[in-house]
């Protein structure tokens, strides 16, 4: 496996001295993530499709259920759609940006 350095960034939502919200985002720290593409076959009632899907190992285990992800680097920007925490996190990735 070759791992690659991303830039781990958190979704929080913030309130001015009005009570208005709005979301920023917060970069956490840089991770290294093997990401990995594969082309899933799915079976429709009359057709056949193929879905292209993103998934990734890190070592870093500190995602927290209910908050929104997105790891980028110079070339790839991925949100985080879910994960599994472990001695290697597993995450499925959706492509934002190429």
């Amino acid at each position: 496996m070759r791992y690659e350095t991303y830039k781990l960034y958190q979704l929080v939502e913030t309130f001015d001295n009005y009570g208005n919200s709005k979301n920023d985002i917060e970069f956490l720290e840089d991770i290294q993530v093997y990401t990995n593409e594969q082309h899933l076959r799915v079976m429709g009632t009359d057709t056949c499709y193929f879905v292209k899907a993103w998934q990734g190992v890190t070592p870093y285990n500190k995602f927290e259920l209910g908050e929104e992800y997105k790891i980028c680097n110079s070339y790839h920007e991925y949100k985080i759609t879910s994960f599994i925490n472990g001695r290697l996190s597993q995450l499925v990735l959706e492509e934002v940006r190429v």
